[in-house]
């Protein structure tokens, strides 16, 4: 969906599968649903979510040499939980997102789901448009907080603290 360009910043995108958590990456409100509820979504054409409340991390700094997105996503976990964010979405913003690409995005978002998250959303930037280019020309309108949103909590989180983790079976935090 990333790479064919299927998925487009601001958009809503939902999927039978859990990694639709991923499309975050990109700007947009991704999330999986079963499997009924996607046909459901075929035949009739619309979806009923409920709007979740948010949890912002402010990412400062840049990861480590030998730390990878993954750490951070683990390193979170174990902050929050594996349950942490549960039907919350996790707004991932500060100065820190410039230093992580698009597969650490991706990665990250992603993750958001191991800890309850219905959605893990990073900011529209220079290096979202960079990895979209002009293939959404028009039709991309990425989303922005509003400065008066609230959030649930606000996690900070200085990337260059994050160091190699190891999850252990069967909880990711």
């Amino acid at each position: 969906m990333i790479e064919r360009g299927l998925v487009i910043p601001g958009q809503l995108a939902v999927a039978a599968d859990s990694h639709a958590v991923s499309y975050g990456a990109l700007n947009a409100f991704g999330t999986g649903i079963g499997s009924s509820d996607f046909a459901g979504i075929l035949l009739c054409g619309q979806v009923w979510l409920k709007v979740p409340a948010s949890l912002r991390v402010r990412l400062t700094g840049a990861l480590a040499l030998h730390a990878s997105a993954k750490d951070l996503a683990l390193a979170l976990a174990k902050r929050l939980g594996a349950d942490g964010a549960s039907y919350l979405a996790i707004e991932f913003d500060g100065v820190g997102v410039a230093t992580l690409d698009m597969d650490d995005r991706i990665v990250v978002a992603n993750m958001s789901v191991e800890m309850g998250a219905k959605a893990g959303l990073f900011p529209f930037d220079d290096r979202t448009a960079a990895s979209v280019g002009t293939r959404w020309q028009g039709l991309a309108e990425p989303v922005y907080a509003d400065r008066t949103a609230t959030y649930v909590n606000t996690i900070e989180l200085d990337l260059s603290t994050v160091t190699p983790q190891l999850a252990l079976p069967h909880r990711v935090d």
